[in-house]
């Protein structure tokens, strides 16, 4: 397992992630303390389900060959892990047991490596120098012939570095996996799988960092056969009450399906008026805030809708605070605004008896179609217009009561990663003169005024370019 430490990498998955939570109605959790971590970024704990990885009973309750590796006889307690040897494992807490049971003497217990990994080299190397002929190293094997392994392994070995992160942060398959097989679950790290084994029995939960304990607890293993299996039944058992794979996949089914779709049809077309209220409160010396909150509406719901268009929403619990809006093709996203034609042509009405408005909206379909010649450098020194891109910045608000969080600049960064995603290096945003305030942030986000454009006959707007390579 990597590590990322490149700061503009851990940057875009950070604002990815705030979106994400920000944006979805209803969020599922792997463990508790990725329920705790997304309701500590602003999200309701009602909107979080606690869904953890589950156990594949099929595959591990079936009949199969039954085998040990090499160097494991047939009366050896054979204590396995299975999975990747890199750094978040701390598979040198294995190894260091290893060594202890050398010392105690015990050499009819037999510690099973599956996997492969980084460390891997390393971790035999030592285990060579340190003469653990007690431990067994073996290449990773499919899931068929890992339920042969378990169905003659005596413990599974739930093992993870001491990082409080992992302690109720982690969801390990393989932990589940062994719950399957009906296998003891020796645990190294407290947490709430520690919690778990301790609540039902099923294993042992031993201190990180702490050889002798793990030493001790594979000798009890070895020493009660009669308890041991007693663990591994109880294990069983908890497998398939709670964490049963086909029991799961309803719970979810179930989660996502809580609220029926009148329900859901209702919540979108609540968030779709709140965007309509910002944009209207927010951006009140644009022409589209004159048409009316009905069709700002129906507008977000067409970007929202179409699938190169974007609209990226940031709540405060239930609530909506900021939104940014964009696409690679607004014509597109008008021509699917059309889709919506009866309630389109009423929320327009009062404004298509006014002419100035018309023909206003005349000029914003033919700007949308590349239609607009009225457009120049700003480099005096070039005549020559710079080619714009294809995507482009339509509007982004945040709630002034929640101005001064990152908010605005958390879903700027989110469109940037939108249309990187898209294949797009670079979008236009198209600003009024009057609108001094949108000028310092987009500068300060780093776009670059190229141009002027007169979308609207006598009315300049500046056209600023950022580039999107650096999310």
């Amino acid at each position: 397992m990597g590590v990322i430490t490149n700061p503009l990498v851990l940057g875009a998955m950070g604002v990815l992630e705030w979106l994400s939570y920000r944006s979805a109605r209803r969020l599922v959790g792997l463990s508790p303390g990725i329920v705790d971590g997304i309701a500590r970024r602003g999200v309701a704990r009602e909107r979080i389900a606690l869904i953890p990885n589950g156990c594949d009973l099929d595959i591990f309750g079936a009949p199969s060959a039954h085998w040990r590796p090499a160097g494991v006889g047939a009366e050896d307690l054979m204590a396995v892990f299975t999975g990747t040897h890199g750094i978040a494992n701390g598979l040198d807490a294995v190894l260091d047991a290893a060594a202890e049971l050398k010392r105690r003497g015990r050499g009819d217990i037999k510690l099973v490596l599956i996997g492969d990994g980084k460390l891997k080299p390393a971790l035999q190397a030592r285990a060579q120098a340190d003469g653990l002929d007690n431990l067994v190293f073996h290449p990773p094997v499919g899931k068929g012939q890992l339920a042969g392994l378990m169905a003659a392994t005596d413990v599974g070995l739930q093992i993870l570095a001491n990082v409080p992160a992992f302690y109720y942060g982690t969801s390990p398959n393989k932990f589940f996996d062994y719950l399957a097989a009906g296998l003891p679950v020796l645990n190294n790290y407290p947490g709430w799988l520690a919690e778990i084994i301790a609540r039902h029995q099923c294993g042992f939960a031993v201190p990180p960092d702490d050889p002798v304990a793990f030493a001790a607890a594979l000798c009890q293993a070895a020493d009660d056969p009669a308890e041991r299996l007693r663990m591994g039944a109880r294990a069983r058992q908890l497998a398939a009450a709670e964490y049963d794979r086909a029991l799961l996949a309803g719970r979810f089914v179930a989660w996502l399906e809580g609220a029926d779709k009148r329900q859901m049809d209702a919540i979108r077309q609540a968030d779709y008026q709140r965007v309509a209220q910002l944009h209207a409160q927010n951006i009140d010396q644009g022409f589209l805030s004159t048409l009316g909150p009905r069709f700002l509406s129906l507008l977000y719901q067409a970007i929202d809708e179409f699938p190169d268009a974007c609209l990226l929403l940031a709540r405060d619990g239930e609530r909506v605070v900021g939104f940014v809006a964009g696409t690679l093709n607004m014509g597109q996203v008008y021509r699917h605004l059309l889709r919506h034609w009866l309630a389109l042509g009423l929320s327009l009405a009062p404004s298509l008896l006014v002419p100035w408005r018309l023909w206003r909206m005349v000029e914003i379909l033919r700007y949308s179609r590349g239609e607009s010649g009225r457009v120049r450098a700003l480099d005096t020194e070039s005549a020559e217009v710079p080619p714009l891109p294809a995507a482009e910045l339509l509007s982004i608000a945040v709630d002034p009561a929640c101005q001064g969080r990152g908010i605005a600049a958390d879903l700027y960064a989110g469109l940037k990663i939108f249309f990187a995603t898209r294949g797009q290096g670079a979008f236009k945003i198209i600003v009024g003169a009057p609108v001094a305030p949108a000028h310092r942030f987009y500068r300060r986000m780093g776009a670059v005024p190229v141009a002027e454009i007169e979308v609207h006959r006598g009315a300049a707007s500046t056209v600023y370019v950022q580039q999107v390579g650096d999310v």
